[in-house]
């Protein structure tokens, strides 16, 4: 593959390959774009490296660039190899190479590209920001729909005296839970936002429950309504909280996948093929990346509303940039904030939560040390013994009979380990195979195992996808293990399937806590043993507000001080570009 490259004698590009700052992948796009020297070849790589690390767009100001090559989180038994030196390297030959003839790869005008021309060229520019032509072709189309939405009027099929004058009756809401439905119903997109326990999934249950009860008779037998989010499981939970105070009202709950029917292996164009409901909740809307946000914007039809639930301060997801964030910030008028927190088990860990967000250093010194079981990770052997010990106590442990799956399923989210880092004595990996084989050696042979996993990748055909969690039952035998089946709670059913059926899956005794976004549990330790350039606040901030009632921390106050000082930051050039 660098046969090319090496004959050209590009020595530092070839350097940053032995010490695997480059994949092969990112080597091979480079090579496909036919660069014209070293400083090309380095920015073309570079810039497909930060798009797979979840980066929309390549800055490039005067004398630096963004995201620096320093701030990647790049996982390789290389990196202490790559100095200071050589990021600065890195950043000069990136900014050359985007200032050398680049019109055969890049398409770029004054005036913006629309979707359909940026087709024919792999790069595409805007202003100094660089982009792969999937982000910039998704952005474009994310722009194109906001603007209309923006402009646009909902269909008005309520009786508007009648919706006020059921709002104004509705004491048991606050001023701004008010707001936030009014400001849902006169716009055809809107934004509900706010921390844990402040209610945002309780003010759009009853923004269906005013919205129904206004419209005719005719109009409310012909009200649709979809309720969705990027998992199962949050689809599932939004649901069954809407139901609360909106019992009547028929609402279509599904995946955002299923919602688009996206499908693996099947090329979905955008055309004119719109999802027709009239009223649409998107929940945990700060997962949603930069594709799936394409889609789904481009799939609302004219009259339509599209309320989308979420908390910005949370972890923006692992690629696709911070979208969320942004387009709130260019669409402030239609976004409502819930400041009041309504419920939490546990105030502390709101508290905790609180603090993080205003990196308040004092309060979260005051709660660590007297208000939440708080473990030094320097004390590794220590903190190792708590972990199992507390994993024994709360998972289940091999049973001589079979438990009732619905049970076992229906006590998934009891407890749950979440660490920051997936490889080391902490990571994912490790507590996952330590753990699994404490409840093995412990088995006796015919005991029952049931082992909590989560799926890694979407499986379409058994409706199953990333983020999903279910459990794997398994028996021992004299020569080992059965065939494991793995359990999944669907739509108030259980859904049982051979281990052979599923392509993609983890033990999820201890699950990232990426992957913990949309979940909740009574209680959990969460493990951050050490700081990369790449966490942030907001990693804090979501896997603390995973906890409804009883958190464990395993940290140091050093990384959690630097923890704080750091926010994520995957900035496009979507606002400029908005407006």
């Amino acid at each position: 593959m660098l046969v090319e490259i090496q004959k050209r004698d590009y020595e530092f590009f070839q350097k940053l390959n032995k010490v695997s700052f480059f994949s092969a992948i990112d080597i091979f796009f480079s090579k496909k774009l036919n660069p014209k020297n070293e400083n090309q070849a380095i920015f073309f790589a570079y810039i497909f490296l930060i798009s797979r690390l979840g980066f929309v767009s390549l800055q490039i100001e005067k004398d630096s660039i963004y995201p620096k090559p320093e701030d990647l989180n790049i996982e390789n038994d290389n990196s202490n190899t790559i100095d200071e030196e050589i990021y600065r390297v890195i950043s000069q030959k990136v900014m050359e190479g985007s200032q050398t003839n680049l019109d055969n790869a890049m398409g770029s005008k004054e005036d913006e590209l629309n979707a359909n021309e940026l087709l024919k060229y792999p790069l595409c520019r805007f202003q100094n920001f660089y982009y792969l032509q999937r982000n910039y072709f998704f952005e474009t189309k994310i722009i194109e729909n906001l603007k209309t939405l923006a402009i646009s009027k909902p269909d008005e099929i309520f009786l508007k005296e009648e919706f006020q004058k059921l709002l104004e009756n509705e004491e048991i809401l606050g001023a701004d839970q008010k707001k936030a439905i009014s400001n849902a119903l006169k716009n055809s997109i809107s934004f509900i936002l706010g921390g844990p326990g402040t209610g945002k999934t309780y003010v759009a249950s009853h923004l269906i429950n005013i919205f129904s009860k206004s419209l005719d008779l005719t109009k409310k037998k012909e009200l649709q309504i979809a309720a969705t989010s990027f998992t199962g499981k949050a689809t599932s939970h939004l649901k069954s909280n809407i139901f609360k105070h909106a019992k009547n009202v028929q609402i279509e709950a599904k995946t955002l996948h299923s919602l688009l029917n996206l499908r693996e292996g099947k090329n979905k164009f955008f055309k004119d093929q719109k999802i027709d409901f009239d009223l649409i909740l998107v929940d945990e809307s700060s997962m949603i990346d930069i594709k799936l946000m394409a889609y789904l914007l481009d799939a609302i039809k004219k009259g339509t509303r599209i309320v989308f639930i979420g908390d910005p301060n949370q972890l923006p997801p692992i690629v696709g940039g911070n979208l969320f964030k942004e387009i709130v910030d260019v669409l402030p008028n239609q976004a409502s904030i819930l400041k009041r927190a309504h419920r939490f088990d546990n105030n502390i860990i709101l508290d905790l939560a609180k603090a993080i967000d205003l990196e308040n250093e004092k309060n979260i010194v005051d709660i660590l040390d007297n208000k939440i079981d708080f473990f030094d990770i320097e004390t590794i052997n220590a903190a190792k013994n708590n972990i199992f010990d507390m994993a024994k106590d709360n998972f289940f442990e091999p049973q001589n009979k079979k438990l009732q799956i619905s049970n076992v399923l229906n006590r998934i989210n009891d407890f749950r380990i979440l660490s920051s880092i997936k490889k080391g004595p902490f990571g994912v990996d490790t507590l996952n195979k330590e753990i699994f084989s404490i409840f093995y050696r412990k088995a006796k042979t015919d005991d029952f195992l049931y082992v909590p996993i989560i799926i890694t990748k979407n499986n379409y055909k058994l409706d199953l996808y990333n983020g999903q969690v279910g459990i794997l039952s398994y028996q021992k035998t004299d020569s080992g293990l059965t065939r494991g089946i793995a359990h999944f709670q669907m739509d108030g059913q259980v859904k049982s399937y051979s281990i052979y059926y599923l392509n993609s899956f983890e033990y999820a005794y201890a699950i990232s806590i990426h992957k913990s976004q949309g979940s909740e549990f009574e209680k959990a330790i969460v493990i951050i043993p050490e700081t990369q350039k790449s966490f942030s606040k907001e990693l804090f901030y979501t896997a603390v507000t995973r906890v409804k009632n009883k958190l464990y921390l395993i940290s140091s106050k050093k990384i959690i001080f630097d923890l704080i000082k750091k926010q994520s930051f995957k900035k496009s050039a979507l606002s400029k570009r908005y407006s």
